[in-house]
């Protein structure tokens, strides 16, 4: 009998894929094994998003490949091989895929069944993730698209996804009654920008949610990476949807409350117009939850540039913060900026932000 291991490093949508991946290898006739030196295939599904993911990859690679049985066929996926191939190559020879080109993995295998989905299905995914704050739980994940319409000077996963692939609002629906049926009572919607979903297929956000929410049934739902841009398009017509209440937590990555770091993000916005959005939205509906995703140490990023984003936290109030590190992507424009901060510097401001926030929180 055939046997696989899997491992992913990843977000909830590189946690996603590796279920399709899991789902896929089991429909021709791959069982789990939980001893990587009996596995025949070995699946490892990298994520690059930032320096420090991808050196954790790059070491994981060199256990794997020191620790693995010469029968085991070991093959990399997700982001990595799109973002940094050049380092996957010096540190690895032998097959590979991104999420776009998952259909290697049949030629790769040798696969009989060959079918797997262009966008990935819902999945069900435990979450050990403290930005729920809440205890670990089952939450019924859906990625209701692939990629994006910006173009962040940092970001080296629109390389990865280079256009915005919406999902079908119909299918959308049909596996949330799934997820339903089958007992869940959380679902979480996710994709690179979710506030983009539909602009390629003459929908959008709101649309989909009020059709989710006008569902008859108890749940709840988690909006994860709402782009700050889109949300200021939608407007009024998400604080609309939020009156259901049956959307409970919004991750929104503002990235910088300096309107001169996020010019040269080349992020579509100004940080007083999402401010007030945050603060209009969260007046209206207290119950609910609020994180942001904040970047630290951009280049240039002044001691004014940071307090302007110590000063978006304090006058915003999140529920709860993320606070990233910049790292140097390669192929992005931010890669050849000058006057890079230093990583003392970042952590500093880091720790900083941390404690601002726990200072508003707990006061």
């Amino acid at each position: 009998m055939k046997r696989y291991i899997l491992y992913s490093n990843g977000c909830y949508l590189n946690r996603i894929d590796t279920k399709r991946i899991e789902i896929f290898l089991k429909k021709n006739g791959y069982t789990l094994s939980d001893n990587l030196r009996d596995s025949d295939i070995i699946i490892f599904n990298t994520c690059a998003y930032c320096k420090e993911m991808e050196d954790e990859c790059i070491k994981f690679l060199e256990n794997i490949q020191r620790l693995k049985t010469k029968k085991s066929k070991l093959i990399i996926a997700g982001c990595l091989p799109v973002i940094n191939k050049k380092r996957l190559l010096a540190n690895f020879r032998g097959p590979y895929f991104n999420p776009l080109s998952m259909d290697s993995l049949v030629e790769f295998i040798g696969a009989k069944h060959k079918e797997i989905d262009t966008i990935p299905t819902a999945q069900p995914i435990l979450t050990d993730d403290n930005t729920f704050n809440q205890k670990p739980q089952k939450i019924f994940a859906i990625r209701i698209s692939y990629g994006c319409l910006n173009r962040c000077s940092f970001c080296a996963v629109k390389n990865v996804f280079p256009k915005l692939h919406s999902k079908d609002k119909k299918e959308i629906l049909e596996q949330f009654l799934g997820g339903l049926k089958s007992g869940y009572k959380t679902f979480l919607l996710t994709g690179e920008d979710t506030s983009c979903y539909g602009k390629d297929t003459g929908t959008d956000l709101t649309e989909l949610l009020m059709d989710i929410v006008k569902i008859k049934s108890e749940f709840n739902i988690y909006l994860y990476r709402l782009n700050p841009d889109g949300l200021l398009k939608m407007g009024k017509d998400f604080l609309n949807v939020l009156k259901s209440k049956k959307i409970k937590y919004l991750s929104i990555p503002i990235n910088s409350g300096s309107n001169r770091i996020l010019s040269l993000m080349n992020r579509n916005y100004k940080a007083e117009e999402i401010k007030n959005y945050i603060k209009k939205l969260k007046k209206l509906y207290p119950f609910i939850r609020l994180n942001l995703d904040i970047m630290v140490g951009f280049p240039t990023e002044t001691w004014k540039d940071f307090q302007d984003t110590q000063r978006f936290v304090c006058e915003t109030k999140p529920d709860n913060i993320r606070v990233f590190k910049f790292s140097k992507r390669p192929n992005t424009p931010a890669y050849y900026l000058g006057r890079l901060i230093p990583k003392s510097t970042m952590q500093k401001r880091s720790n900083i932000l941390y404690k601002t926030f726990r200072f508003i929180k707990y006061k």
